[in-house]
């Protein structure tokens, strides 16, 4: 019992380390991509491109109905929820709590204003702010779910464990103990 406990105890710590360090592998890049999106200086050039991926998105999907209802705008919208998923998500993974909802929040809030203050070719949004909120809230809810999923699974081990232990290893599938001969 106390080995099998030991393992688990391994296992979960070992899912743990490996939780955090995919939180890192979606943080780092995510934060060095999102600051370099909101930071750059011509929004005119991030307009383009973005009005570019837009044209090859009509060109492939055009034929959809109700494709022209998603505009070179609605695709800018998209872009600032997708922008901060990963934020959410690194965040989450690293330490799984709720607040982090908040902290992206006003970091929107704060890079909206910088755009304000020191680019004059950068337009400066609420729709912006609750865009880039959305993903938060999308990243750090799923960071929070894989937490959830991650620490479930290390307790199903922990109550099979414990059942093989208290019957000596003797449970069926079922989870009876077979009768004695």
């Amino acid at each position: 019992m106390l080995r099998s406990r030991t393992r688990r105890d391994r296992r979960a710590r070992h899912l743990k380390r490996l939780q955090r360090l995919a939180g890192l592998v979606v943080l780092i890049p995510g934060t060095v991509l999102c600051a370099l999106l909101v930071l750059f200086p011509s929004g005119q050039a991030i307009g383009r491109a973005n009005h570019r991926v837009w044209e090859i998105f009509q060109a492939l999907f055009g034929w959809l109905p109700y494709a022209e209802a998603f505009t070179a705008h609605r695709l800018e919208m998209v872009w600032n929820i997708v922008m901060f998923v990963p934020l959410g998500l690194g965040l989450a993974l690293l330490l799984p709590r709720w607040w982090w909802v908040a902290v992206l929040h006003f970091t929107s809030v704060g890079i909206e204003t910088i755009q304000l203050v020191l680019y004059s070719s950068r337009q400066s949004s609420a729709v912006d702010v609750v865009m880039n909120a959305t993903g938060g809230i999308i990243g750090v809810g799923a960071g929070i779910a894989l937490d959830r999923w991650r620490r479930s699974r290390s307790g199903a081990a922990a109550s099979a464990s414990n059942a093989e232990g208290s019957s000596g290893g003797r449970a069926s599938a079922s989870g009876a103990h077979p009768p004695s001969a």
